[in-house]
């Protein structure tokens, strides 16, 4: 039997093993995002930044989350992030630090 995919809500690295973590647009894909950044901010070190890519939205549009730039920085900051973005038309362009 193969090994059960690793997903970005549990990830299989230890606490602040990474200075860097970068999504393209998976985030649109999660099934729980805050998972996957509360995941993202447990595997940086201080100091360490996630870089992340994703189109934006009103929310759940079926089966793919689509938050506004603001939804999606109060997600990041929610799970411990300093983070910043910008929008480029229908892009988020997102930076979280851990300080």
């Amino acid at each position: 039997m193969g090994r059960e995919a690793e997903r970005a809500e549990a990830l299989p690295f230890p606490d602040g093993a990474f200075s860097g973590v970068a999504f393209g647009p998976t985030w649109n894909e999660l099934e729980d995002p805050e998972a996957a950044a509360r995941e993202a901010f447990r595997v940086l070190r201080r100091g360490g930044r996630l870089f992340a890519l994703l189109l934006l939205g009103e929310g759940r549009e079926g089966m793919l989350y689509r938050p506004s730039l603001e939804g999606f920085l109060g997600l990041l900051r929610g799970a411990g992030f300093r983070a910043f973005g910008t929008r480029v038309g229908r892009i988020g362009l997102v930076r979280g630090e851990v300080v």
